[in-house]
């Protein structure tokens, strides 16, 4: 069987557009192994950085599946372009591109691969270094009105800017008077600098941030990122975490400009730059929200970087919007995003689906083609599955099942695990059943009835009856009084209108929590005696 030849200028190309993430990867090397038809050690020696911290990203995935290919492994080969497209945020090219690797690959006769210009590569390595709409990121008590129709801008990135420049900013945490040091050469004297930890605080010199000030947003960061690596066992950057916080729109998208050749969309508040570990936001207590959201997406890339855009995005926008209790960081319940989701379910006739937001090319999209409509809607749909996730305290198994997947490149015998199959490992529910308690929760929590459709009743009463036969040894009287109800209503749910169903559902639903509570009680007290 004729061996495949992987296009060696497509990774050429990408030595010229050079967003590694921690600047670990040697392109020149791993060219080298290609031009010599290495693929089996290519393979090996990209799977063996991809374990290490910071090291699950598009470009090695990318690397291994080109190599599978190579090597005639078309099968798996198969599986890498399809989890590289079902696992990371691509612009519509972006995806293009993916698919044409993968359509190029698909069996023994698969010809020379198709190759990319430079631009095309510059914007699919810059994904794993920006997330496309930070636009909709505001603090508590933001609200953001957007034109559904409105076309959504996506980033820019000035092709002339040096990227591989980003990597010599890396500087490790004893190293905080270097890390200074090379930001005032390259900022000059109009930025005050404050080292607090492991982060540095850079602000500018005219009406920028005092000491005290400096010193609250780095306790508030650094608590953070404490709380993922104990809450999610994220392991902790080794690297210094460099924050711009500037004062207004304008000098953001200066700095942008200047730090990393962005120029960006008009209504962003901020992002985060995994290639050099740095967060540049507005200093505003109206703002501050998109520190903590920022702060996630980097915190996440230790050991989850291929975290799909849905959770990575719904997780994030979960903390700008937050507040602690007995040492856990909790998202608000109600926030400036819930206002989106009431709008577009009772303006728009839409309703939250857990199918529409994890299944990739779902029409609840964030990618920077769509409308800006179309992303306000995908990020408040994210965000409130996220918060229905913290609330049933089933948020860290659902973010640790993504972590801890098989790797599907490395083991052929392993199949491939899906959002779906991962969801129901964490929360022990189908995807239909969990879809349905999900619309539930936002209708009940929210007082939006329309969140909710027909089919999802049944759903909701079988759970419902599970929940109230476990309450028939400890709490018998109001079991038999909510096994009633419950029989009662089973016969009605489809003859009756859709508002009493939903009002009945609601009520037994306050019922049931009340008899829990009260079992709670009696097997406490139980135990006591």
């Amino acid at each position: 069987m004729r061996k495949a030849l992987i296009n060696i200028g497509i990774i050429l190309l990408f030595t010229s557009v050079n967003v590694i993430a921690q600047g670990r990867i040697d392109l020149v090397y791993f060219n080298t192994l290609f031009q010599q038809h290495e693929y089996v050690r290519a393979f090996e020696e990209a799977s063996a950085i991809r374990k290490q911290p910071y090291q699950k990203q598009f470009l090695l995935d990318y690397i291994m599946a080109k190599a599978l290919c190579g090597n005639q492994q078309y099968d798996l080969s198969q599986r890498g372009f399809a989890f590289i497209e079902n696992n990371y945020s691509l612009s519509e090219n972006q995806r293009e591109f993916i698919q044409k690797e993968r359509a190029n690959c698909e069996h023994a006769d698969a010809t020379t691969l198709s190759t990319a210009d430079a631009t095309t590569l510059a914007e699919f390595t810059m994904i794993m270094n920006l997330p496309h709409n930070v636009a909709f990121v505001r603090g508590k008590g933001g609200h953001l009105h957007v034109k559904e129709d409105e076309d959504l801008e996506p980033f820019q990135v000035d092709p002339a800017f040096n990227q591989s420049e980003l990597a010599k900013r890396l500087f490790s945490a004893p190293d905080m008077d270097k890390a200074s040091a090379f930001y005032q050469r390259l900022l000059g004297d109009a930025f005050t600098f404050y080292p607090e930890g492991q982060l540095l605080i850079i602000t500018p010199s005219t009406d920028g941030l005092s000491s005290s000030a400096a010193e609250e947003i780095a306790g508030n960061l650094n608590h953070e990122l404490n709380f993922f690596n104990d809450r999610f066992t994220f392991r902790k950057p080794t690297e210094i975490i460099t924050v711009f916080l500037v004062n207004d729109k304008p000098q953001l998208d200066q700095l942008a400009a200047r730090l990393h050749g962005l120029t960006l969309p008009k209504n962003n508040l901020g992002y985060s730059s995994f290639s050099d570990m740095t967060l540049v936001a507005i200093a505003s207590d109206e703002y501050s929200g998109t520190l903590f959201h920022e702060m996630f997406h980097l915190a996440v890339r230790s050991d989850a970087g291929d975290l799909p855009e849905w959770l990575d995005e719904g997780v994030a926008s979960l903390y700008e919007t937050s507040y602690w209790k007995d040492g856990e960081l909790l998202g608000d319940v109600k926030n400036w995003r819930t206002d989106i989701l009431k709008d577009f379910t009772k303006a728009n006739n839409k309703v939250p689906d857990l199918p529409m937001l994890i299944y990739p090319g779902a029409q609840l999209s964030a990618d920077g083609s769509g409308t800006a409509g179309q992303s306000a809607w995908f990020y408040a749909v994210a965000k409130h599955f996220a918060i229905f996730l913290q609330e049933k305290q089933w948020l860290a198994n659902v973010i640790l099942a993504f972590k801890n997947r098989q790797d599907v490149f490395t083991n052929p015998k392993v199949a491939d695990e899906t959002p779906e199959q991962l969801l129901s490992k964490a929360t022990g529910m189908s995807l239909t059943d969990l879809d349905a308690e999900f619309r539930f929760w936002v209708a009940v929590t929210y007082n939006i009835a329309d969140a909710m459709i027909k089919s999802d009743f049944p759903i909701i009463l079988a759970h419902q009856l599970t929940a109230i036969n476990a309450l028939k040894n400890t709490n018998a009287s109001e079991y038999t009084d909510l096994k009633q109800a419950n029989d009662q209503l089973q016969m009605v749910i489809f003859t009756n209108s859709f508002n009493d169903v939903y009002k009945a559902l609601k009520k037994q639903s306050a019922a049931i929590g009340k008899a829990q509570k009260k079992a709670m009680k009696i097997e406490k007290k139980i135990v006591n005696t």
